[in-house]
């Protein structure tokens, strides 16, 4: 019987899902119909739309009993190009996805924030973007740049004039550094008008005099009460995680600096190094920590391990030195091996050349290095040239570390 019903419950759930793979499949159709129908030459949208959405409900009717979001999706996609904004809004707020469709909630919760927007309705957007923002970061796969929707929720929070929050979001949005400078110093000017502080600034700046002055609990107190008022606060975190390392907090270092590093997106190649040293501290080595350690110069790499007091740690070693010890115990480990072993008589070698793996017989190993360089920027009001630093990965070529070269195995 438990048999039975399993085998029921198997085939309900493949018969549902091929269902409903059908009737999306279907639904996008009529949507990329609509989608050509408006884009020719003085489209009639209204005659298209009203077109589109009959067909959406036939669409459905099959599949009404499933109670399946996906056709109001598509009807609100098709009211909102209409114009006909509270058809929209009704068919979205009319069916509410499963917890398991965290993507489909994402999206109609992005949608109706861009329909309330348009319509100057600010805190309903604002509502539906922190939705949206909820459903993303519940969606396993979301690895990177958890504030996807920084950008629109710093729009809202300004449109209402809440220049705090703005501030907070303002630090993880995707505009340029020009531009996130520029709205930080316009809604500071906002505050200062209402006579209001940015409280988590205040303490920040308390923090840096404290760990200036040496005053080190000091000043990871106050970090931390700032990162308590803005857990987006990525300059704390950074600057915490840095006095964690000097005060030998390795595993609350780590969380802070790939707070930074991963979560806020706030990336810098001091920042990376810190990240990867913090990490290792607490046992979390991978292979990529190395290839960023060995790119990054030497001289430096020295004085900033000197400057958080972790220079001659066992903690933080060289690749080299590595390398050295782990060849030392293979060749004890072998030595070993063959004391234990009767002689075996083997025949004399015969030396083959082939073509090194590492670079496929290149010589050369590409990879990705952060660069930072000066562009132009027009000039200011005397004359005088104007340039702005931007950043990124560029490809490098170096000399392949297995064969020194020569293309050939070693």
């Amino acid at each position: 019987m438990k048999r039975l019903t399993a085998l029921f419950v198997f085939c309900f759930l493949i018969k549902s899902g091929y269902s409903q793979g059908t009737y999306i499949v279907a639904l996008t159709d009529v949507y990329k119909e609509f989608q050509a129908a408006i884009s020719k030459e003085n489209p009639d949208v209204k005659e298209a739309g009203n077109k589109a959405i009959k067909q959406i409900n036939k669409a459905n009717k099959p599949y009404k009993k499933y109670g399946w979001c996906n056709a109001s999706y598509y009807s609100a996609l098709i009211y909102n190009e209409m114009e006909e904004f509270d058809k929209a809004l009704a068919e979205i707020d009319d069916c509410t996805p499963g917890d398991f469709h965290q993507d489909e909630i994402e999206e109609r919760m992005v949608l109706k924030g861009s329909i309330l927007d348009r319509l100057n309705q600010y805190q309903g957007a604002l509502d539906a973007y922190l939705k949206a923002q909820a459903a993303y970061d519940r969606q396993t796969h979301r690895f990177m740049s958890l504030y996807h929707y920084a950008g629109p929720l710093k729009r809202m929070y300004a449109s209402l004039g809440d220049y705090e929050n703005a501030l907070k979001y303002n630090y993880l949005s995707d505009s340029s550094l020009g531009i996130k400078y520029a709205l930080a110093d316009f809604y500071h000017a906002k505050l200062a008008e209402k006579n209001i502080r940015v409280k988590w600034e205040d303490l920040f700046t308390e923090a840096r005099e404290n760990d200036k002055a040496g005053n080190q609990t000091a000043a990871y107190q106050k970090y931390t009460e700032a990162i308590n008022l803005n857990s987006l606060y990525a300059d704390a975190y950074y600057y915490r995680g840095i006095l964690g390392l000097k005060m030998r907090k390795y595993t609350e270092a780590e969380k802070d600096l790939n707070e930074c590093y991963s979560h806020l997106n706030y990336q810098f190649p001091k920042l990376n190094f810190l990240a990867y040293i913090s990490s290792e501290a607490v046992g979390k080595f991978t292979d990529d920590y190395y290839s960023f350690y060995d790119r990054y110069p030497a001289s430096e790499r020295t004085k900033l391990l000197s400057e958080y007091g972790i220079s001659g740690s066992s903690r933080f070693v060289s690749l080299e030195s590595r390398n050295a010890e782990a060849a030392r115990q293979n060749k004890l480990r072998y030595e070993q091996e063959q004391r234990n072993s009767p002689p075996v008589i083997t025949q004399p070698k015969v030396e083959t050349v082939c073509t090194c793996e590492k670079c496929g017989g290149s010589g050369k190993i590409s990879f990705k290095a952060f660069k930072t360089w000066e562009i132009s920027n027009g000039t200011d009001k005397y004359g005088n040239a104007k340039t702005i630093k931007q950043s990124g990965y560029v490809d490098e070529e170096q000399t392949c570390t297995r064969c020194l070269g020569s293309g050939k195995c070693k």
